[in-house]
């Protein structure tokens, strides 16, 4: 299942040694298992701007199967996403 354009997110600057913001997001099918699905940013505004995804997850609870992935701000500036991905063909 592919999908693009899912939520709108942004991330406060860097603002230490560390890095900027971070944030968790993810997406569901209404529920059903998706198979291994990969959550990924498309960065909307700037071009310069660097978001690094990583701990992709997926959590089965009652409501069912939840993909999620951990999302890094790794500028000096304010950037602004959505969620793209899908399943590995």
């Amino acid at each position: 299942m592919a999908f693009d354009n899912v939520g709108f997110f942004t991330l406060s600057p860097a603002g230490n040694p560390g890095g900027g913001d971070v944030q968790q997001h993810g997406v569901t099918f209404g529920g059903a298992d998706g198979g291994a699905q990969y959550v990924g940013a498309h960065c909307i505004f700037d071009s310069n701007d660097i978001i690094l995804v990583d701990s992709q997850i997926v959590v089965k609870d009652a409501s069912g199967f939840n993909y999620l992935a951990t999302f890094h701000n790794l500028t000096n500036a304010t950037v602004s996403f959505t969620m793209t991905g899908g399943g590995f063909a």
